[in-house]
């Protein structure tokens, strides 16, 4: 599903219809997760690149969630343990900073075995910021020990809290990219 969602959230095609088997459980477009972006201009001013709600969408089965947010994918155990099964798109090379933030709309929902097909679609625009230093990302998210794991393995990045994780790139003369996509999103 990951694969086909993020060719929308990166403008490589308008649509995309996934069919996935389901063998219990739930599948549903929810959550409250939020993403903040802040980083220092070359005029010494702190600004705010980004302020926005994510949301996830989440298949449940017993009590293991896999969700799919911030164009990577996560699974969170009982225990409350949440790892990285693919890493989001965000890129940090030769000074360049490229950072999808995916909006998940929708309230559907399905249960049960059977086939289920996830229909997103939405078109990206792009937010360029020139010449930053000292990139700033809070996420707000159930799967924030996630998030914080994957930032920990990222070259540049902080580690953060895994309450809300805080990761800061403490760069200068960094061109940063801002990928903003609203995705419509449908689960039947």
């Amino acid at each position: 599903m990951q694969i086909n969602v993020n060719k929308v959230a990166m403008g490589q095609a308008p649509s995309q219809n996934v069919e996935l088997k389901m063998y219990g459980g739930s599948l549903s477009v929810t959550g409250n997760s939020s993403i903040n972006i802040t980083a220092i201009n070359s005029t010494n001013q702190n600004v705010t690149l980004v302020d926005r709600q994510m949301r996830s969408i989440e298949s449940v089965v017993g009590e293991t969630i896999i969700a799919y947010e911030g164009t990577g994918v996560w699974a969170r155990y009982p225990n409350g343990n949440t790892i990285i099964v693919s890493k989001p798109l965000i890129s940090n090379q030769s000074k360049m900073l490229v950072i999808p933030v995916v909006a998940i709309g929708g309230t559907s929902s399905i249960g049960g075995s059977g086939m289920s097909r996830v229909t997103a679609k939405g078109i990206p625009n792009i937010d360029f910021y020139k010449n930053m230093r000292n990139i700033s990302v809070r996420i707000n998210s159930t799967y924030s020990n996630g998030w914080e794991n994957y930032f920990i393995n990222v070259k540049g990045w902080s580690p953060c809290d895994p309450d809300e994780c805080t990761a800061k790139l403490e760069m200068e003369n960094i061109d940063v990219y801002i990928i903003n996509i609203q995705l419509d999103t449908e689960v039947e």
